[in-house]
């Protein structure tokens, strides 16, 4: 079975605004995006736009699901907060003497990730089990290592499932449905984490460094 990354269907609408010097400071720790074995071949010369792009859109999606474990909250309150998180961001890229200028470049509309806009009219994980339910097939699927390509597949069948649940109630928002069952899945239900590499290659479609 093709086990496509669930988050790398999200790539091309996931889109974030230029950030900009703000007051407010952000409040997911983007420290993994220094240590965690992601692959940055694609980010270095010559650049592979598509997949640099790919990689770093997954890439802060870790930093989104810690913050969901951390918060219950599936997204961040506003743009100046998310404004600040990609200031963080560049700034961890260019410690890896990757070109901060690819954010900009990468993410263009704020929708996915602050709370302009929701999925079923979920913003938290008590929102999410009244409409989802206690144990979703994610949390059965999605909870253990993810390293081979059966338990891989089965989670992401899993999300496919739970997605088609949510769309069900909000056909208008599919792709915040399928964007915060991606962030439930790594975030909340998975034992080993958003840092863990098994997890983030399946989940979040991040290539690993080898």
């Amino acid at each position: 079975m093709d086990n496509k990354p669930m988050f790398l269907l999200l790539l091309f609408t996931l889109s974030i605004a230029t950030p900009s010097a703000s007051s407010i400071s952000c409040p997911m720790d983007l420290s993994y995006v220094e240590t965690f074995p992601w692959d940055t071949s694609s980010c270095r010369d010559p650049i592979d736009t598509q997949h640099c792009c790919q990689t770093l859109l997954s890439l802060f999606g870790i930093g989104l699901a810690k913050h969901l474990k951390e918060t219950s909250l599936f997204q961040l309150p506003n743009k100046n907060t998310l404004k600040s998180c990609l200031q963080d961001f560049k700034l961890k890229l260019s410690c890896l003497k990757i070109q901060p200028s690819l954010v900009p470049s990468c993410f263009h509309n704020s929708t996915q990730f602050i709370n302009n806009s929701s999925c079923a009219g979920i913003t938290n994980i008590k929102d999410w089990k009244q409409k989802v339910g206690r144990i979703s097939p994610l949390d059965t699927s999605c909870k253990g290592d993810l390293k081979s390509d059966t338990s891989c597949s089965m989670c992401t069948d899993a999300g496919f499932k739970v997605t088609s649940q949510l769309t069900s109630i909000d056909p208008k928002n599919a792709t915040k449905c399928f964007f915060f069952s991606v962030l439930y899945a790594i975030g909340i239900v998975n034992h080993f984490g958003p840092t863990d590499p098994a997890a983030a290659s399946c989940i979040l479609g991040i290539p690993l460094r080898r």
